[in-house]
């Protein structure tokens, strides 16, 4: 199986097929929901993941350090075209590039990407051990997937059992049981996706889902590669150790594996009466009264229209907002 891993061939088809399939990401969505850049310059909304396909196109004629200058000084920028593409799939992608880019050896790279997993799912199952998570995911399963005739227990226990699994796959992620990982992943994963399809919720992640559960059938047991401090180790350090920094507002959301967790603010944008009793046809369905005000939720109506979350970092919380608040009325 490593073997397909460093196969030149195989290097070159996975660039074609993630480069058609991004740029037809982006050709062909057109989603009824704002683009929030930071420029004045409008362009399609998927706009930002050129900037990863041309950093796999780098990798693949063995332009390392211009993949490394490319994807630090460059791809920030392209993203900020849209900032609701910072999502932390996308950021997943992009810390895999870079690690690829640094790594010096195999050994290396295939050691970053079990940290960079370990550590995603370390910070998912932190993200969600608390009862604000269990109670709205149970809310979520009993909704969308749990037959009403099973036991109500069913789906609380269910929701607290998401985080011991991630919480389990980090650890094993450090270690070298890989078949216990393979099956755990598998679970994990295989769930996600089913809950994703039956539910009809952020559809964007199920692919996502799949490859990381590939990536784990992949990839070999755990072996640190080297002693000391060195370069490749820099990339698993964003995912391990800087997401704490996410509790003291000093680290992004999309990149501290706030995952489906229930501490995420989700915004609230106020409308008018006229605009909420004769809503636009995308929103319709979202409009609801709280505390005497007519809204909507970004989140529904984002998950509705990108099949995903929109950007939820706290300092954009107003121009997302603003954003949204110009789209509607340019778009009755």
């Amino acid at each position: 199986m490593m073997r397909l891993l460093e196969s030149k061939k195989i290097h070159l088809f996975l660039c074609i097929v993630f480069s058609v399939v991004g740029l037809a990401w982006i050709i062909s969505s057109h989603p009824m929901f704002p683009v929030s850049a930071m420029y004045g310059i409008q362009l399609p909304f998927r706009f930002p993941v050129l900037g990863l396909i041309v950093a796999g196109w780098l990798l693949y004629f063995n332009r390392k350090w211009l993949s490394i200058a490319w994807l630090v000084l460059v791809v920030p920028v392209i993203f900020c075209f849209n900032v609701h593409m910072l999502r932390p799939d996308l950021y997943f992608l992009w810390l895999c590039l870079l690690a690829v880019s640094i790594g010096k050896n195999k050994e290396q790279v295939y050691a970053s990407f079990l940290l960079i997993l370990g550590g995603m799912y370390l910070w998912t199952s932190i993200q969600k051990m608390h009862i604000d998570f269990v109670l709205v995911m149970a809310n979520v399963f009993d909704r969308r997937i749990i037959p009403s005739s099973f036991p109500d227990i069913t789906s609380r226990l269910m929701a607290a059992l998401v985080p011991v699994i991630e919480l389990g796959l980090a650890i094993l992620c450090f270690t070298r049981f890989i078949k216990i990982r393979k099956i755990l992943a598998a679970i994990l994963h295989g769930g996600i996706v089913y809950f994703l399809i039956v539910g009809g919720w952020n559809s964007t992640m199920v692919a996502w889902n799949i490859a990381l559960v590939l990536f784990h059938f992949m990839l070999p047991a755990f072996k640190y590669p080297t002693r000391g401090i060195q370069m490749w180790q820099v990339v698993p350090a964003l995912s391990i150790i800087f997401p704490v920094l996410y509790f003291i507002g000093y680290w992004p959301v999309f990149a501290s594996w706030a995952m489906y967790s229930s501490r995420l603010e989700h915004y609230r944008l106020v409308l008018d009466e006229q605009t909420a009793l004769h809503p636009p046809e995308y929103i319709r369905d979202f409009v609801y009264i709280k505390d005497g005000e007519y809204m909507i939720t970004i989140t529904t109506w984002a998950d509705a229209e990108l099949g995903g979350a929109p950007c939820m970092e706290p300092i954009l919380k107003e121009k997302v907002l603003q954003d949204c608040r110009t789209f509607i009325k340019n778009h009755p």
